[in-house]
């Protein structure tokens, strides 16, 4: 929603074993938003990602890679 315009958010991506894979640093614009992940070839399996706002996770989700 409108709460969310212009705030910094950080994606967080972790596997399972809670090892971070990923950090990245997006600004938040009305409407959808969109990260592309490029995970590199040959990084398969699921991982976490979560939507930190302000410092605080607001959502994890599950995403899996395969070749």
């Amino acid at each position: 929603g409108e709460e969310y315009v212009n705030k910094m958010a950080t994606i967080r991506i972790v596997d399972l074993q809670g090892k971070l894979v990923e950090e990245m640093k997006l600004s938040l614009q009305e409407g959808m938003n969109e990260v592309i992940y490029e995970h590199g070839y040959g990084k398969v399996g699921t991982f976490i990602y979560t939507l930190i706002l302000d410092g605080k996770p607001i959502d994890s989700k599950r995403m899996v890679f395969a070749n």
